[in-house]
């Protein structure tokens, strides 16, 4: 038990101590460690999404467009805290291991944000413009093996969060009471 207790010390003496994190944050860093967050969240649920049997993802309200959806959002907001737009690269490789190889770039990115954002950590552009653009890379595979489109996937993320019925934030802005509520999962 003492090993534990001095590892626990160890880790509680050096973790970076959340006040000093939030005092180093600024708009953009805040911004852009949101996007790294959620889009290695969502790469998360599309993995979790291709463990499920043919049955289950057929019964599981979860689909893959729309996590797709979400993970071009969170890349979307990526590409904007550099201010860079980065179009699909065109691969048309039907690649069965392209989800595990997203959620290595995905992870890598949310590496390098909290490199940036945490250790305040100058990272240069060309290497965030780099990790953004294995990430596109990935992602194109991914609509490959799926039978999706980048368009496809904007689409139905755009329905769901500004568009149907039922969108999530109807009134075209963010709110937490929007985004808790989630009214885009209400039966029309």
């Amino acid at each position: 038990m003492n090993e534990l207790n001095e590892y626990s010390q160890m880790v509680k003496d050096l973790a970076k101590p959340g006040e000093d994190i939030i005092a180093s944050l600024t708009p953009l860093s805040a911004h852009t460690l949101h996007m790294a967050i959620g889009l290695s969240g969502e790469v998360a649920e599309l993995k979790e999404h291709s463990l499920l049997t043919m049955a289950e993802a057929v019964a599981s309200d979860s689909s893959v467009l729309e996590e797709l959806g979400d993970i071009e959002f969170y890349f979307e907001g990526l590409c904007q805290s550099m201010f860079s737009t980065l179009e699909p690269t065109g691969i048309t490789a039907d690649n069965p291991f392209c989800v595990d190889q997203l959620v290595v770039v995905a992870g890598n990115m949310l590496d390098l944000v909290k490199k940036m954002v945490v250790y305040n950590k100058q990272i240069p552009l060309m290497d965030f413009v780099n990790q953004l653009i294995e990430v596109r890379k990935h992602l194109d595979m991914v609509h490959v093996f799926y039978g999706a489109t980048q368009a496809q996937a904007q689409v139905h993320n755009m329905n769901k969060l500004l568009k149907s019925k039922t969108a999530r934030y109807k009134e075209g802005s963010y709110s937490d009471d929007a985004a808790q509520s989630r009214r885009d999962k209400t039966t029309e």
